[in-house]
């Protein structure tokens, strides 16, 4: 929580615009797992184009073996929602580059100070998962590839509530960690007032997920709120936290919480517990269908 006053830093990059949903940004294992929470239908066909920037540097060992996470992440994620008589569909797709990157250098001096972990300079790119006895899983130079695929149909139901059901096709090379090499389905029911919203997600695996070998698979529960900030401040505050769909991997298997600002069409998140990224920003930009 040592990086919070950048916060003030994207509040001054603000621009004015609608305050939506962003997609999620977890540490890459769990990352190209989950699909994305999204957020309440409406009725207007448009095409989105996020951006994403993480940190990575986590890592955990014990008798079960051992994970390890030093890098940067590139995320750009085209996003079609199209509405229809009987819901809206959506389809987005990622495409990722894992690489040595440049925030180290501005973060070692904030964690030097905080005495919290470094990462090794110049900056590297690294992502291991090793079971006790069994040969690692890892890469060592920059990736760049497609991730895997997310179709959804999200409905509107009485009052503010919303529901949204995904299915997860396995576009993405899994043996660079790109995808989990697995289908998946995710059920997502929300509640969205004017100030405020909350919604519960359950993610499931459908068949093998050969990204994570021996270290088991499990369904994933998630449940995100947030709220508008008081004073007519720009923005709102959202609180997400979800199991990790690893049933083995000490705290990469545990619950993982990020505290997210989003001012509009930026957002900047922060690590609340380990396994996740040290610093994500993210930025939407979105336009009409041209049809």
């Amino acid at each position: 929580m040592g990086r919070l006053g950048l916060i003030g830093l994207l509040a001054v990059l603000w621009l004015v615009g609608s305050v939506r949903a962003q997609n999620e940004v977890w540490n890459p294992i769990s990352g190209v797992y989950l699909p994305p929470a999204g957020h309440s239908p409406i009725s207007k066909c448009r095409i989105l184009l996020e951006t994403a920037l993480a940190n990575h540097l986590s890592y955990d060992s014990g008798a079960w073996g051992e994970i390890a996470v030093d890098l940067e992440e590139i995320r750009l994620t085209p996003q079609m929602y199209a509405p229809t008589p009987w819901g809206e569909l959506s389809a987005q797709v990622p495409i990722r580059l894992y690489y040595g990157g440049f925030l180290d250098y501005l973060l070692n001096p904030i964690h030097e100070a905080l005495r919290m972990p470094m990462s090794p300079l110049p900056p590297q790119t690294y992502l291991s998962m090793r079971r006790q006895g069994q040969p690692p899983h890892e890469i060592t130079a920059p990736v760049f590839g497609v991730g895997d695929l997310v179709l959804g149909w999200a409905v509107t139901g009485s009052g503010k509530s919303w529901g949204r059901l995904s299915l997860a096709l396995p576009l993405g090379d899994s043996s660079r960690y790109l995808g989990s090499g697995g289908f998946r389905l995710a059920v997502v029911v929300g509640w969205d007032e004017e100030t405020w919203g909350l919604l519960g997600q359950i993610a499931l695996p459908f068949g093998p997920q050969p990204l994570f070998g021996d270290f088991g698979t499990r369904p994933s529960l998630g449940l995100r709120g947030w709220t508008g900030l008081p004073w007519d401040l720009p923005g709102r505050l959202e609180l997400q936290a979800t199991t990790s769909p690893l049933q083995i991997g000490g705290e990469f298997a545990a619950v993982i919480v990020a505290l997210r600002y989003v001012p509009g069409k930026f957002s900047f998140s922060e690590d609340v517990t380990p396994a996740l990224p040290d610093v994500a920003l993210t930025w939407q930009e979105e336009w009409g269908c041209p049809w």
